[in-house]
């Protein structure tokens, strides 16, 4: 795998790869934002080789993670 991302286009590839072609666009969106302000935040930029923060990412428990935040929220707006 080529570590390299020039944009939140690739990483979003990246991730739509490592989650499936049954993921919605939704959750890879929502991955790919956050993924990328993480990766940012780590120092990680544009054009740098991103393997090292890639390699440490398990797609699919950031998804779950999403998914809950997503029902957690939906549950306290009704609760209100």
């Amino acid at each position: 795998m080529n570590g390299i991302i020039r944009s939140r286009a690739e990483l979003r590839e990246v991730i739509e790869n490592g989650l499936g072609a049954d993921a919605s666009d939704y959750l890879i969106d929502k991955l790919c934002a956050s993924a990328w302000e993480e990766a940012r935040e780590a120092g990680f930029g544009p054009g740098d080789d991103w393997t090292d923060f890639l390699a440490g990412v398990d797609w699919r428990e950031k998804a779950g993670d999403v998914i809950a935040a997503d029902i957690q929220a939906k549950f306290d707006k009704a609760r209100k």
